[in-house]
């Protein structure tokens, strides 16, 4: 089944910073991750993805971007991972649910490094075995998984390897400098025959 039988397809916004307009406050380093941890916000989360859904967008993103063990284990919080990556889920859902709107779900696999850097100590089973662990609690409530901003082929190839068994579409997002490069400073061929065999709907 085809479940991108448009062209074109509008994206919601960035959830961080809107929901910062909408009244939230972050703890630590935890960003939109707030949101999901702390229980009073989270009918904030489906607010912003109504409001995005609202406004015209035909995808929203499950709002587990800065759910990710390093910054977890930063705010001490590691043994909230996997709840927290559930709770994006069941959030995405919720809204799409009172939307009443046939939009998509995407799930949000982050760059599991520092946003916009390449990794500077990669472990391809560990990076692996994050990819797999998020997947598996957004798996149930998502229509496709979203790459979000990976920054080097390694990463990427470890993401679509760790993804498999979910047999769902996949969206590569990427970060590009001035350049045209990746932050790893590859380029987008390089890219583009790392994903070759892979089910791959789209850069």
């Amino acid at each position: 089944m085809n479940i991108f039988p448009n062209n074109k397809y509008i994206f919601d916004g960035g959830m961080g910073q809107y929901l910062i307009e909408k009244g939230m406050i972050t703890k630590g380093t935890l960003w939109s991750a707030t949101a999901l941890i702390d229980e009073n916000l989270n009918n904030t989360v489906v607010e912003a993805h109504l409001d995005f859904i609202d406004s015209g967008a035909q995808i929203i993103v499950t709002n587990n971007f800065k759910v990710r063990k390093n910054t977890f284990n930063e705010n001490g919080i590691i043994d909230k991972f996997d709840l927290a990556n559930k709770k994006a889920g069941e959030l995405a859902l919720q809204a799409k649910k009172e939307s009443k709107k046939e939009i998509l779900i995407a799930g949000s696999l982050p760059t599991r490094g520092v946003t916009y850097q390449a990794h500077e100590h990669y472990n391809e089973n560990e990076v692996y075995q994050e990819f797999h662990q998020t997947a598996k609690e957004l798996n149930p409530f998502v229509d496709f998984f979203y790459l979000d901003v990976l920054c080097s082929t390694t990463e990427i190839i470890t993401a679509f390897d760790s993804i498999k068994e979910f047999n769902k579409p996949v969206l590569l997002g990427l970060h590009f400098r001035k350049n045209f490069l990746l932050p790893s400073g590859e380029s987008i061929e390089a890219v583009s025959n790392s994903i070759k065999g892979f089910n791959c709907a789209g850069l």
